[in-house]
C-alpha cells in the first residue's frame, strides 16, 4: 500500500470507498436537484410560497454537489488539496459552510410560511407576498455568504482544517454562527412542524371551544399533511447529516485544534462526507415523497398509473373458466332442448344484427362551435364583503356565471380555468336576472390561496 503524503493522510487505495460514496452522492444530488429546480421553474404559475424556498434550498444543494463534491473526489485521488491552487480550496470551504447554514434557514422559511398559512390566513398574503418572499430568499443567500467570509480573512487557518468549514480556530465565531444561524432556525422549524402535524389537530383538542372548531376547519389534512411530514423529514435529514461534523468541530475547538483519526482517516473528513450525503438524500426525498412534485414529475415523464387486475381476481377468473370447461367436457355441448313456454299472444320478429352507420364524408362542412364554453360559463368572480366572508369561513368562491350553465358545467369550467377541484356547487338566480354560483373547494385546496392566485384578493 502506498504511503499517505497529503493532508488527508490517506493513500490512493484507502480513498476508494470515499471516492465511491462521493461519486454516488454527487451524481444523485445533481440529478435530483436539477429535476426539482426544473419542475418548480416550469410550473412557476402554480408555484406556492414554500415552493420558492424549496427551489432555493435545492439550488444550494446543487451548487454544493457541483463544486464541493468534485473537489474532495479529486483531493482524495491526488492525496492533496492544493492540486489547482488555493482559490478552489477556499471556494469549497465557503460553499460547504453555506451548505450548512442556508438550507437550515430556507427550511425554517418553508415551515414558517406553511404555519402562517394555517394559523393566520388573513395575514399570510401580506407577510409572504411574492416580493417579500424573494427578498427573504435573497437575504438568506447574502447572509450565508457573508458569514462564510471571516475564516478566510480574519484569522489564519491551520493546515489540518484547510478547505473545510472552519468552526475550530475561533470559538467565538463558532458559537455565534451555530447559535444564531443554525440552531435558532432549526429550533423554529422543528417547533412549527411539530405544532402543525401533531398538536394542531381536532382529535388533540379536548375542549369543545373555538380552538377546536378552528382546527376542524384549518388543520392540514390529506396531501397537505403529507407535505408537512415530508418537509419535517427533510429537516431531520439535514440536521442528522451535519451533526457528526459539528460534534467533531466543537470537540476539536475545545481541545485546542487537535485532530483525531480513525486509523489513517481523519475524523473531520469522514464527518464531512456524511454531511455531503445529505444533499443527495434531501433531493431523493423531495422528488419521491412530496405529493405535488411527485405528480409533476410523473406528468412530465408520462408515467401514468395503469389499472390492472389484482392477483386474486385473475386467479378467480381462471378458476371459473376451468369449471366451465370441465362442465362442457362432462355433460357435452349438445343438450336436450325444452319446449318454449308461450305466455303472450303476440309473436315478434327476432332481433337481427343492425350495424351502425359508417358515413364516408361529413354532412356538414364545419361543425357548429360551442358558444357555451368554459370562458362563457364563468363571467367573473365576486369580490363583495359577503363573498370574502364565504372565502374565509366556508372555503367557498363566488362567481357570476351564465344563466344557461348548470352545476356540472360550472364545476368543469372551474377545474379547466383554475385547475382546482370543487366538492360542491350551489347556484341561485339573483333579482337582476344573473346567476350566482357558490363553488365550495375540496379540502385539499385553500380558498384564500386560490383567490390570491386568480387575482380576487
Amino acid at each position: 500500500m502506498e504511503k499517505a503524503t497529503g493532508p488527508l493522510n490517506i493513500s490512493l487505495e484507502e480513498s476508494v470507498p470515499f471516492v465511491t460514496i462521493l461519486t454516488i452522492t454527487g451524481v444523485t444530488s445533481i440529478a435530483t436537484n436539477l429535476l426539482i429546480v426544473g419542475i418548480i421553474c416550469k410550473n412557476s404559475q402554480l408555484r406556492k410560497v414554500h415552493d420558492l424556498f424549496t427551489l432555493h434550498s435545492s439550488l444550494v444543494d446543487l451548487l454544493t454537489a457541483s463544486v464541493v463534491v468534485p473537489f474532495w473526489i479529486l483531493s482524495a485521488i491526488h492525496s492533496k488539496t492544493n492540486f489547482v491552487g488555493d482559490v478552489y480550496c477556499k471556494v469549497s470551504a465557503t460553499l460547504s459552510l453555506v451548505e450548512l447554514l442556508a438550507p437550515a434557514m430556507f427550511l425554517m422559511l418553508v415551515a414558517t410560511s406553511r404555519h402562517c398559512s394555517i394559523v393566520d390566513k388573513m395575514a399570510f398574503p401580506r407577510i409572504f407576498s411574492d416580493s417579500r418572499s424573494n427578498l427573504m430568499a435573497t437575504m438568506v443567500w447574502l447572509f450565508s455568504f457573508l458569514i462564510s467570509i471571516p475564516p478566510h480573512v480574519a484569522w489564519p487557518t491551520s493546515p489540518e482544517i484547510q478547505c473545510l468549514p472552519d468552526l475550530v480556530t475561533n470559538s467565538w465565531y463558532t458559537t455565534a454562527v451555530l447559535s444564531f444561524c443554525f440552531l435558532l432556525p432549526l429550533s423554529a422549524a422543528f417547533y412549527t412542524h411539530i405544532y402543525d402535524i401533531f398538536i394542531f389537530q381536532p382529535e388533540r383538542m379536548k375542549r369543545d371551544d373555538s380552538m377546536r372548531r378552528r382546527c376542524e376547519i384549518y388543520a392540514p389534512r390529506g396531501s397537505e399533511r403529507t407535505t408537512q411530514k415530508v418537509y419535517f423529514l427533510i429537516l431531520i435529514i439535514h440536521t442528522c447529516c451535519w451533526a457528526p461534523y459539528l460534534c467533531v468541530a466543537l470537540t476539536q475547538a475545545m481541545n485546542g485544534g487537535e485532530i483525531y483519526y480513525t486509523g489513517n482517516f481523519p475524523i473531520h473528513f469522514v464527518a464531512l462526507v456524511v454531511a455531503l450525503t445529505g444533499t443527495a438524500l434531501k433531493g431523493v426525498v423531495s422528488c419521491f415523497e412530496l405529493p405535488h412534485l411527485k405528480e409533476s414529475i410523473k406528468k412530465q415523464f408520462g408515467c401514468t398509473e395503469r389499472k390492472s387486475k389484482s392477483g386474486a381476481s385473475a386467479k378467480s377468473s381462471e378458476t371459473s373458466k376451468a369449471q366451465k370447461a370441465k362442465k362442457s367436457v362432462l355433460k357435452g355441448v349438445q343438450r336436450t332442448q325444452k319446449r318454449k313456454v308461450r305466455t303472450n299472444v303476440h309473436f315478434y320478429r327476432p332481433k337481427t344484427l343492425r350495424l351502425q352507420r359508417t358515413p364516408k364524408y361529413p354532412r356538414h362542412s364545419a361543425p357548429r362551435t360551442n358558444k357555451l364554453d368554459h370562458f362563457a360559463i364563468i363571467k367573473h368572480p365576486l369580490t363583495t364583503e359577503s363573498a370574502m366572508k364565504k372565502i374565509e369561513d366556508n372555503n367557498t368562491l363566488v362567481f357570476i356565471v351564465d344563466v344557461r350553465a348548470n352545476k356540472p358545467q360550472i364545476k368543469a369550467s372551474v377545474k379547466k380555468l383554475y385547475d382546482i377541484d370543487a366538492s360542491k356547487v350551489n347556484t341561485l338566480i339573483r333579482p337582476d336576472g344573473q346567476k350566482k354560483a357558490y363553488v365550495r373547494l375540496a379540502p385539499d385546496y385553500d380558498a384564500l390561496d386560490v383567490a390570491n392566485k386568480i387575482g380576487i384578493i
